[in-house]
């Protein structure tokens, strides 16, 4: 008796299950042809815009703020190919080749940078202390002399 009234609970669960049951319609259905005559916005029109050196440089920042490095220094080398003359992207990346402990490569940058800059006493002054880190006394020592004669 017990197992006729579990089925017939079950038949009526199943029962109940089965009328409430909608019927899907295709992918191709009028759903689709709906989601089809909608236009894209403008933003999703919109192309990308290329980025500019200040935006790169922006984003070497960001890195640099957190204590990525080696991801800043991709950030400033890409500024300075679409802005060779880009004094902040130099000064950064030359600071932090000096993070890094690249020296040779901290030294070329800031004596770019020293162009860039017109040979400005403090560019002088990035670069000597380059040169000091890299322990080449005698260079650090011309570098702050030839700042100190720019002021």
């Amino acid at each position: 008796m017990r197992l006729q009234f579990m089925l017939i609970i079950a038949s009526i669960a199943l029962a109940g299950c089965a009328s409430q049951k909608k019927e899907t319609q295709p992918l191709d259905g009028p759903r689709s042809r709906l989601d089809a005559q909608v236009t894209p916005d403008k933003f999703e029109q919109a192309k990308d815009p290329k980025l500019s050196a200040e935006t790169w440089f922006a984003a070497g920042q960001m890195a640099e703020s957190v204590g990525h490095y080696d991801q800043a220094i991709a950030q400033y080398l890409q500024a300075l190919k679409l802005d060779p003359n880009h004094p902040n992207s130099f000064y950064h990346l030359g600071a932090d080749y000096i993070h890094v402990r690249k020296f040779d490569d901290a030294i070329a940058i800031w004596q770019r940078y020293v162009r860039v800059t017109n040979g400005s006493a403090q560019a002088y002054n990035d670069l000597a202390l380059a040169f000091q880190a890299a322990h080449r006394p005698t260079e650090a020592d011309a570098a702050f002399r030839a700042g100190i004669a720019r002021e």
